[in-house]
């Protein structure tokens, strides 16, 4: 999916520091007790990321600290567990930015440290980032272990804050190992919980109807355009909370550009429109493709890649089973179009997980009951003007895969009534 943005707002409003999504203080309370018990005596912590100066989009902080705390009006902040620490209060501390008057003029007046907001979040403590040096410094002299959270980015990229952070205390206390625990933390994330696969189900729903009226809008001598903004009115009039990230809505060659996101040319008889889009419910994501013929019939030349990139959906959807690896998941419908001698025109990955983030973190293990994953198998001809992605999210079960957005059509006919609305 193309790259979310984020967005400065200039607002005087009083700002509270709660549990964005519908997700109770119970559940990010056992949700923080599980990486307790996998950091066992080792401290961790996980950042929410800082402010970017792009006025498009929100700012969002990262999926590990939303996971575990729900809190999306933070930049800056930072949570710490040390499940060994002597006194129960310090096992969860908080670490919030300090108040900048300033700031807040632009940001909105951000509510002051007192026991009653400790209390409404749920964690032990509640300090300033200030603190935070000082306290993994004194949890390396008495554990001698930390552990990562945040799976590590390779160069040039920065290196994560959390071991940047590890290293300083590192310094000043001599033999503290450093371990990693993101994958395991990540493999709790993937899982989703009853309450999480309710919120995706949500968001799944008001992108279906999005792509329902959407659909209607794609005619010949119509704009990309007027499809992206009646999919996304549709989207608000269904619940939906703006875009999991930055539609697509592709045709003739546009359709084979990957994040193609001009979505402004005029569709033409003949083109294929490719739609990729997702919104949010409750800080949960969808993500969902359907590829149209601008003139509302396909054509045999479309029709015959159309039946392919279908085929191999249907077989990666059934190879999404507890215990596979999503490389396998991928080689069940890459034989299929390697077969048709299309393996040239399909140069992406099968899917991705989905959940808080539309890119959801991946724990690269094989899939985990209750993960949900994208499937989405394409065909790009450019040379031709066809380019076809469908694409379905899939959660895995113990037994059969199910498809959460099942009920939108797939099959070529079902497409076609689509358009007819």
């Amino acid at each position: 999916m193309a790259k979310k943005t984020t967005k400065k707002t200039s607002t005087r409003s009083s700002k509270s520091t709660l549990p964005a999504a519908p997700i109770t203080l119970k559940e990010f309370k056992a949700r923080r007790q599980k990486v307790a018990r996998l950091l066992k005596d080792r401290a961790g912590v996980v950042f929410a990321g800082e402010h970017s100066a792009s006025l498009r989009g929100d700012w969002e902080p990262t999926v590990e600290f939303l996971y575990l705390t729900g809190i999306a009006d933070e930049p800056g902040a930072a949570l710490l567990l040390d499940p060994s620490h002597p006194n129960p209060r310090r096992r969860e501390v908080l670490l919030l930015r300090s108040r900048d008057p300033e700031d807040e003029a632009w940001h909105g007046i951000r509510e002051g440290l007192s026991p009653e907001l400790r209390d409404r979040i749920g964690v032990g403590t509640v300090f300033r980032t200030n603190r935070l040096n000082w306290l993994l410094t004194e949890a390396a002299a008495r554990t001698g272990r930390l552990a990562t959270l945040h799976e590590p980015k390779p160069a040039p990229a920065r290196v994560n804050p959390d071991l940047a952070a590890y290293r300083l205390a590192a310094e000043r206390v001599p033999g503290v190992a450093i371990d990693s625990a993101w994958r395991e933390f990540y493999q709790l994330i993937a899982a989703k919980s009853p309450a999480e696969r309710a919120l995706v189900q949500k968001a799944i729903d008001a992108t279906l109807a999005g792509v329902r009226a959407a659909a209607t809008e794609i005619r010949p001598g119509a704009n990309e355009g007027a499809v992206v903004r009646t999919l996304q009115a549709t989207f608000a009039e269904n619940g939906g909370e703006g875009n999991a990230f930055n539609p697509i809505a592709g045709s003739g060659v546009n359709a084979t550009v990957l994040h193609y996101g001009a979505n402004n040319r005029v569709m033409e008889d003949g083109d294929m429109l490719v739609l990729d889009s997702g919104t949010k419910f409750a800080g949960y994501c969808a993500d969902i493709t359907r590829t149209f013929p601008v003139n509302g019939r396909f054509n045999s030349t479309q029709a015959d890649a159309y039946e392919i990139v279908l085929k191999a959906m249907r077989a990666s959807i059934k190879a999404c089973t507890v215990g596979t690896w999503m490389h396998d998941v991928d080689m069940a419908a890459r034989e299929i179009i390697d077969k048709a001698g299309y393996g040239h025109a399909f140069y992406h990955g099968i899917g991705h997980h989905l959940g808080i983030s539309v890119h959801d973190v991946d724990p690269k293990t094989p899939l985990r009951k209750d993960a949900i994953v994208t499937i989405e198998p394409g065909i790009y001809l450019p040379e031709e003007n066809i380019g076809i992605r469908i694409e379905d999210d899939i959660l895995v079960t113990s037994g059969a895969p199910a498809n959460m957005s099942k009920a939108l059509p797939v099959d070529r006919k079902g497409v076609e009534a689509l358009m007819r609305g």
